[in-house]
């Protein structure tokens, strides 16, 4: 074990013994029981073993089956989420109160069960970031709670952020098993959680591998102790692998590239996701700096079965979560409209009529689509200007090419692409692209942001795909684009060469038809999203504007829908 990994695990069993403990509980309409999750050989030979909590609803008659809510995940360990909890009382980590206690989740008679990931919690073996071994786990995690004895069949996967990947990797091994998915703000592939076109994620990204390394290792619950669960901690002390983890760190911080020789990231590809048929449930952030905005298009575009998405102008939270200033924000109604869902599919009962996409603009206000992107899109094109940058961690500059100011709102909705002429002297050089909305003082609001490494040498094309956004520019604003070697959202390795532009294009799509309620897409309810106080601003100096005037393809004004 390193001596950073031995010093951190040290630290676990003393917040262990000297921290305020947070208490687990039992909820209280809830049975709780534990299972394990055995593969047909005996570990390390076969799969490991896999640690379950299950908890059934109160007042019902021994032997009733139930519909599953399945998480599939590494918060479930007993003492907590995150290395800082320490609970001390007997029973499941409540990741999901929210959902027991605004939800409902036992009063509306669904079963919840939550499945440790290799090494985490009570199960055995060690992780490996949505490798081939987890992938194995989500798919026998399915499988068994399809026939497990509490169960009537239905399955719904069910998670967030990283037990949303999980989700995904449901969809990606057993379409054919899973009755419904719930995917919140998750991670679709290994490589896009760090990387994205080979730029490295911010210094902090660099030290999540080893938080997750030190979760593995993350000791049980005082109460799995003092009350003698000798499987649940034989299940953990089994999962301790200071190799592993060493080997885990090295990979998912070394291996830069997507199509790497090892094929580390490949094999979290999951391409199978792609065009499952099962219905599904999806929410993502457009302000989500975890994980990321493109993390959610390139499946939930490709998805067959019947489908119903939130998207909104949001950071790294659940869609039910109270706005903090008591508004009537969209936690309001969540929650009816999940279980509509999940009771359609999973219990054929009768159901509300849900638009397929609900989505919020910068605007703040809520409406309904058919499809997302929109249909109605159509890409205009504003030309770089030539110039150039330093591609170093220390250098600012950066070459600004600015819109005449618009002579009619403009609503952006879906990828923007961008195709940067220009010419380096080595391989590997950075390009970031971010595009803004500049008002009438200067003041800036970032619409959105993509990146790349360019690895070829001399005059060449780099294409960057930036974060879906859904944005109005209003008349009288401008569109501002940076064409640049640094950002703060990533940490890139720089080739210290001056890279030349020598124009090209930021190609967005913007929306023809307006979005009245006349217009057939109702204005739904809910206010301004808390989150979009946190866009990122900046202020652009009148002499930058009149120096960095380009030409753009300026789109006609929207009109009602035919």
């Amino acid at each position: 074990m390193t001596r950073s990994l031995r010093g951190a695990f040290l630290a676990l069993f003393a917040l262990l013994v000297v921290a305020a403990p947070a208490s687990a509980e039992i909820p209280a309409n809830a049975n709780w029981s534990e299972a394990y999750i055995s593969d047909s050989l005996p570990y390390p030979a076969g799969q490991p073993t896999l640690h379950a909590d299950i908890m059934t609803p109160k007042g019902y008659p021994a032997g009733t089956k139930f519909p599953v809510i399945l998480s599939i995940g590494p918060y479930f360990n007993h003492s907590g989420q995150t290395m800082g909890e320490t609970p001390d009382g007997e029973g499941p980590q409540l990741r999901w109160n929210d959902l027991i206690k605004d939800g409902k989740v036992f009063e509306h008679g669904y079963a919840l069960v939550q499945v440790d990931l290799r090494g985490f919690g009570g199960s055995q073996g060690c992780n490996d970031f949505g490798g081939p071994g987890e992938q194995n786990d989500v798919a026998r995690a399915i499988a068994w709670a399809k026939t497990a004895g509490f169960s009537d069949g239905h399955v719904a996967i069910f998670g967030k952020s990283y037990d949303g990947w999980t989700g995904v990797m449901g969809l990606n091994s057993s379409s054919d098993k899973l009755t419904a998915a719930i995917i919140q703000s998750p991670i679709i592939d290994g490589y896009r959680t760090l990387y994205q076109d080979g730029v490295h994620y911010g210094s902090t990204w660099y030290a999540t591998p080893g938080i997750y390394q030190v979760d593995d290792a993350m000791p049980p619950a005082l109460g799995d102790f003092t009350d003698g669960h000798t499987d649940y901690i034989a299940g953990w002390a089994t999962g301790e692998n200071p190799a592993c983890y060493a080997t885990n760190i090295l990979m998912q911080d070394g291996l830069q590239t997507h199509d790497d020789a090892a094929g580390f990231w490949k094999a979290r590809d999951l391409p199978n996701a792609r065009g499952s048929s099962v219905p599904t449930f999806w929410s993502h952030g457009f302000l989500d700096v975890n994980t990321k905005p493109d993390n959610f298009l390139p499946v939930w575009s490709t998805l067959k079965g019947p489908k119903h998405a939130w998207f909104g102008q949001y950071h790294h939270t659940r869609p039910n979560e109270d706005d903090s200033d008591g508004s009537t924000g969209r936690h309001q109604y969540f929650y009816g409209e999940l279980f509509s869902f999940l009771d359609e599919y999973m219990k054929a009962a009768p159901h509300v009529a849900l638009p397929p996409v609900e989505v919020e603009d910068s605007d703040g206000k809520w409406r309904s689509e058919d499809v997302f992107p929109p249909a109605d899109g159509v890409n205009h094109a504003i030309a770089l200007r030539a110039g150039s940058y330093t591609d170093s961690p220390t250098a600012s500059d950066t070459i600004w090419s600015i819109t005449p100011a618009l002579t009619h709102d403009a609503r952006i909705s879906g990828v923007t692409r961008a195709a940067v002429k220009l010419t380096t002297t080595t391989p590997n050089a950075v390009v970031i692209v971010r595009y803004w909305d500049i008002d009438g003082t200067g003041a800036a609001a970032m619409i959105s942001r993509g990146a790349g490494v360019y690895t070829g040498m001399g005059a060449g094309t780099k294409d960057i795909e930036l974060y879906p956004a859904d944005y109005i520019v209003h008349k009288d604003h401008r569109i501002g684009v940076e064409v640049t070697a640094n950002d703060g959202l990533y940490t890139p390795t720089p080739s210290g060469q001056t890279v030349t532009v020598t124009g090209g294009t930021l190609t967005a799509p913007f929306l023809t038809w307006s979005r009245a309620k006349a217009d057939g897409w109702p204005q739904l309810p809910g206010t301004k999203s808390k989150d979009q106080s946190g866009r990122e601003k900046k202020t652009v100096t009148a002499a930058t504007i009149a120096a960095s005037q380009t030409t753009w393809d300026e789109p006609p004004a929207m009109v009602a829908r035919p």
